[in-house]
């Protein structure tokens, strides 16, 4: 079971990544919250997260993708988000190349 960190009320355009234990793929990703779902039984939320560029999981490309809250922490600072989707995007280039 992932323990859970405390995320302020969630709202659209929060800035969220995942922990490493939830996904090594898409830990310290940065993605926006484009939508909240109502609260599960289980007092978790499932939101939607938007990337800013495609990331790779697995063998495919993604843009969006859903999560329990329980899964995710909330990114620091703006710079830190900056950061890591330029990373990303530096990583997804790179692998076009290929």
């Amino acid at each position: 079971m992932i323990a859970r960190a405390h995320i302020p009320k969630l709202s659209r355009g929060m800035i969220l990544t995942f922990k490493r234990e939830a996904s090594q793929e898409l830990a310290g990703i940065p993605a926006r919250v484009i939508d909240v779902w109502p609260r599960f039984p289980s007092g978790d939320y499932l939101v939607t997260l938007e990337y800013a560029e495609p990331v790779q999981l697995k063998h495919e490309h993604i843009r969006h993708i859903e999560a329990f809250a329980s899964e995710l922490y909330q990114v620091e600072t703006t710079e830190s988000a900056r950061q890591g989707a330029a990373r990303q995007r530096l990583n997804f280039r790179f692998r076009l190349a290929w």
